[in-house]
């Protein structure tokens, strides 16, 4: 199996295992949130059942392929020249010229 293969399937059982855990992590905080689903406590064991076999899948790839891929390069945040970024005007973006236009009747009506 080569490398990329590897890494590839390993990515994406770790994007569906975090799909998973914020599934749980969504019903548990805000059940609301998610209204087709009427049982939750089915909803929150199926995710945790998908969230056990992404990773039980991973740790097996991993210990008879290879190590884990290695993380993605993370770059130095970039820090901003305010000499050289772009000002937004209310000519430029429609919406917040009607921003500062709401806000103008606010401040006249009080």
């Amino acid at each position: 199996m080569s490398q990329t293969l590897l890494n590839a399937a390993l990515l994406r059982l770790k994007a569906e295992a975090t799909t998973a855990l914020a599934t749980i992590e969504v019903l548990l905080n805000n059940p609301v949130a998610i209204s087709e689903h009427t049982d939750y406590v089915a909803e929150i064991v199926t995710q945790a059942q998908k969230l056990s076999e992404y990773e039980d899948a991973m740790k097996a790839l991993q210990q008879y392929f290879g190590a884990p891929p290695p993380p993605l390069p993370q770059g130095e945040p970039k820090s901003i020249d305010p000499a050289t970024a772009i000002k937004v005007t209310p000519e430029m973006s429609p919406t917040y010229k009607a921003s500062l236009e709401k806000q103008k009747i606010k401040d006249t009506t009080r």
